[in-house]
């Protein structure tokens, strides 16, 4: 009886068993996946403004993903979608040392609407700031590492033979781009990542041009360098033709392009946090402004009249741009000190701090304390965007010293005060933390150029000079 019973079940049945299995089948293979996550699972050291970046199969709906996410210590920040990538870049650094959990729940939707059937949990351990920098100065350099902790660790970073010319640091601070020499003094521009350890080749540069000044946009997607044509000069040496500045992508799937007409002499390139090129054209003496993405072109879309061929340090939300630029005792307003009749012995020109609206061009004097005869320099924006660090020197006879001085000042200008005050002490390349806390720097006899420079750090709360690296140069905050 049961043998008959199973010889009559219906053949049907095995077909719209089979439709429903090959339906939920289709479903499975239909709905987005996680492919990958960044920083990986159980990451360490992770920088404290990396951005999460999450990797589906399908290109999915960037606000379904951000209300099925969810971030432990709780952050604020800005989803963006790439292709199948959607990243979180928080507005605040991740807590030094602690371990950030990220979950991402069953349910978020693709473009399609099909939903992600299974969730994602995973943590990241975000690092102790430390400072990156170039060492030896004496000899053939390399990138290295060091933690400003007491017991803080060194570590050598890039595993080439060749030496080090040049570096610089992504916005997010996750990815180095640095420049080395080859046997047959050609320069490769490479790539660091600090979450990987990946070091890659973006672009070589042939031997009869030098590159330099690597500067990767905000986006991550541009290199911007220098790259300076070289000619045999007398008795052979190699002397430098012309300058000019090159994009290529980071990824290196397209040949570089020249930035601004040919003929003309450019360097020093940067980007704005809103993705803008700058760069210096010695030959119209101005600042160059291109938008890369929204034109695809090399043509700039304003200039800033300059002299000094610095690009400036733009503000944190990409408003205004601080840069210095030369002053004539002639041209200063009549209520600047010492404008009436040059003394003997009195510079000709200085340089004050002149801040710029980038959208419509106003230009004011920074440069605090109504004093026309320093020397202000090298400008750099907290990453709260409130304050200025700066250098100075005075350059009227009574106040006068071969040292220059670091600075900080209100960003409109206000309550500026010294944080060093060392005259024989040259103080450079300044650099903030990312908590706006600290700031590192260079400092050298400015008198006597055989001693070596050395690295230190300070507190802005607590003025105290804190060496770290001597025979160091070029520091920067790994956040």
């Amino acid at each position: 009886m049961l043998n008959k019973q199973r010889r009559r079940f219906p053949l049907w049945g095995f077909g719209v068993l089979g439709f429903v299995l090959g339906v939920v089948l289709v479903g499975v293979l239909a709905s987005p996946k996680v492919i990958a996550v960044e920083p990986g699972k159980n990451a360490t050291e992770v920088p404290s403004t990396t951005p999460v970046r999450i990797l589906f199969n399908f290109p999915m709906d960037s606000q379904s993903v951000q209300s099925h996410l969810q971030i432990q210590p709780e952050s604020i920040g800005k989803v963006i979608q790439q292709g199948n990538q959607i990243s979180f870049s928080p507005q605040e650094p991740w807590p030094f040392g602690e371990t950030v959990t990220i979950t991402l729940r069953a349910g978020a939707r693709s473009d399609r609407f099909l939903p992600l059937l299974f969730g994602e949990t995973w943590s990241f351990q975000v690092g102790e700031p430390r400072v990156v920098y170039l060492w030896p100065a004496t000899e053939q350099a390399d990138l290295y590492t060091l933690s400003i902790a007491e017991d803080g660790e060194t570590q050598h970073l890039s595993e080439t033979a060749a030496p080090v010319l040049d570096y610089n640091l992504s916005a997010n601070g996750v990815q180095i781009v640095y420049v080395t020499v080859r046997d047959d003094r050609g320069n490769d521009l490479r790539l660091y990542d600090l979450l990987n350890g990946e070091d890659r080749l973006i672009l070589r540069c042939e031997p009869e041009v030098r590159c330099k000044a690597p500067n990767i946009s905000p986006d991550g997607v541009w290199l911007a360098y220098e790259q300076e044509s070289l000619s045999v000069g007398v008795g052979g040496v190699a002397v430098i033709a012309r300058s000019r500045v090159w994009v290529v992508p980071v990824n290196g799937e397209a040949e570089p392009t020249p930035m601004g007409p040919e003929e003309h002499i450019t360097g020093n390139p940067g980007w704005s946090p809103t993705g803008w090129l700058t760069y210096f054209d010695t030959s119209l003496q101005a600042i160059a402004l291109v938008d890369i993405a929204e034109n695809q072109t090399a043509s700039p879309f304003s200039y800033l009249p300059s002299s000094l061929g610095v690009a400036g340090a733009w503000s944190p939300d990409g408003l205004y741009m601080v840069y210095p630029e030369i002053v004539f005792p002639e041209d200063a307003p009549d209520d600047f000190e010492h404008t009436e009749g040059r003394v003997e012995g009195e510079p000709l020109f200085y340089s004050h701090l002149y801040r710029v609206e980038a959208i419509s061009g106003l230009i004011e004097d920074l440069s605090p304390g109504g004093e026309l005869m320093v020397e202000d320099a090298s400008p750099v924006y907290s990453p709260d965007g409130n304050w200025i660090a700066f250098t100075r020197r005075y350059l009227d006879s009574l106040r006068w010293a071969p040292g220059r001085q670091i600075w900080l000042m209100r960003a409109d200008g206000s309550e500026a005060y010294p944080l060093t005050d060392d005259s024989t002490q040259l103080h450079t390349s300044i650099a903030w933390s990312p908590d706006s806390k600290r700031l590192v720097f260079m400092r050298r006899s400015a008198s006597d150029f055989s001693q070596l420079a050395e690295i230190v750090w300070l507190d802005i709360s607590e003025p105290q000079l804190r060496p770290l690296v001597e025979g160091g140069f070029l520091p920067r905050w790994i956040p």
